[in-house]
């Protein structure tokens, strides 16, 4: 792993904090005019929403299905008031209006999921309940999956194939500091990343725990290794982990690689790249300012020996960095990121999902597989591809007979993606249920699969 940076005198750059008078605090009634100016401009809205908003808009504002079924639940209100939001005039200017009064007032961010700690820096609750160790598998699961990891990465091996299991930091771990206040009094228990780095140990897996050295490294980085608007690791944390997940291969693969380097290094104005890529889903008015984010200019050198190598990565969104950077190029000789075990990465038109795949044989073409998850996504390890390759090598027959039975889920829930009548029937079933997107095109497909029969 490269070298920690030397600590720099540069004082930390905190974003202004927003600061209401005494004045305003003492005067309730201000709030009470602003309101009453939102309201005659909700009035004004309103009377817009008489000037046509085009053919395209008012029908996909108002194209859901009725049912008492869903009135009663509740999900037809509920994504007739989205498609209004989204389609509507009433929604398109009015939105980003309720939600820098939300920001401003309230300290509120109006994106699924997410939401503002200390200093204004955003925090998926997901990945806070990951630091808590509120979403634990328990070590029965865990045991069991690193015991299944260590059967694929023996069997790979033997074929000339490396595993790698990375572990990549979360956002509620690292900046435990922004935490909203109110989890401070909450408790931690154990973790799936604290149980995962034990028995990866204990089974000698091969891994990188990004976790614990971006956390030693923190007080000695030059820049920021996580952004203040941004879900995943910066753009010069990404680079840092490329470059050390490149040496890795090497050692551990025999190999020489092309490394990337910088020695430039930009300061823009504004957040680039993933950096402040929640702030931009708030649809804010007027986003605020972010602490300052650094750049390297890239480039890729290679030595004599040095060549790439086919490197198949599977994980979540934290991998695609290096497909920006171009790793996934230059050093992974165009090797393809299988995003959640399901899409392709690169995409293509249309979109190649992994169960079309023979998969014995693209796990053969690979020379290493790395296995990437962020620790709030460590409950659902590998997405299922452990425990499909396990199967495979280990059980053939078994695993066609259950390849068979996931194929024809699959071909059905493309096919619901494909369609957006039926795929709005799975967003709202989802609604219904209070489930995952993915959960519910499972549900639909298996009842197309038996309205066939």
């Amino acid at each position: 792993m490269p070298k920690p940076y030397k600590k720099t005198n540069r004082p930390p750059v905190k974003a202004p904090e927003k600061k209401i008078s005494k004045k305003a605090e003492e005067k309730p009634s201000v709030l009470k005019t602003i309101w009453f100016a939102v309201l005659i401009l909700l009035a004004v809205t309103i009377l817009y929403q008489i000037i046509p908003a085009g053919k395209d808009a008012v029908s996909e504002a108002t194209s859901l299905k009725f049912s008492f079924a869903s009135w009663f639940d509740g999900s037809f209100q509920k994504k007739y008031e989205e498609n209004l939001k989204t389609y509507s005039n009433f929604g398109k200017k009015l939105t980003p209006l309720k939600n820098q009064i939300d920001y401003l007032l309230f300290n509120k961010i109006n994106v699924n999921g997410f939401t503002f700690g200390k200093d204004h820096y955003i925090f998926s609750t997901g990945y806070i309940d990951a630091y808590l160790g509120r979403d634990y598998a328990g070590d029965k699961v865990i045991t069991e999956k690193i015991r299944k990891a260590k059967v694929i990465q023996d069997t790979l091996k033997k074929k000339g194939i490396d595993v790698i299991y990375i572990f990549a930091p979360g956002k509620g771990t690292f900046c435990t500091e922004y935490l909203p206040s109110k989890y401070n009094r909450l408790s931690r228990h154990l973790t799936n990343y604290e149980t995962y780095i034990a028995k990866s140990r204990e089974y000698n897996i091969n891994y990188i725990d990004f976790q614990s050295w971006f956390l030693k490294i923190k007080p000695l980085s030059k820049y920021p290794l996580f952004p203040q608007f941004g879900h995943h690791w910066s753009y010069y944390g990404e680079c840092l982990a490329a470059d050390s997940i490149i040496r890795y291969i090497e050692k551990i693969h025999n190999c020489s690689l092309p490394h990337l380097t910088w020695s430039n290094v930009e300061y823009p104005s504004e957040p680039k790249v993933r950096d402040g890529d929640i702030i931009k889903k708030a649809n804010l008015m007027k986003e605020p300012v972010s602490i300052p984010m650094a750049y390297p200019d890239l480039q890729y050198t290679a030595g004599k020996e040095a060549k790439p190598i086919k490197v198949l990565g599977i994980g979540d969104s934290y991998y695609r960095g290096f497909l920006y950077l171009g790793v996934m190029q230059n050093v992974f000789d165009n090797g393809e990121f299988w995003y959640y075990y399901n899409t392709v990465v690169p995409e293509t038109n249309p979109v190649k999902e992994v169960w079309e795949y023979d998969l014995k044989e693209k796990i053969e073409e690979n020379k290493v597989i790395l296995i990437l998850n962020s620790d709030g996504n460590l409950p659902r390890m590998g997405s299922g591809f452990i425990e499909d390759a396990y199967l495979l090598y280990t059980n053939p027959k078994e695993y066609k007979k259950y390849y068979e039975k996931k194929r024809a889920i699959s071909v059905q829930k493309k096919r619901i993606k494909q369609n957006p009548d039926l795929f709005g029937e799975a967003i709202l079933l989802s609604v219904k249920l209070h489930i995952r997107e993915d959960s519910a095109l499972t549900l639909k497909a298996l009842e197309l699969i038996q309205n066939n029969k």
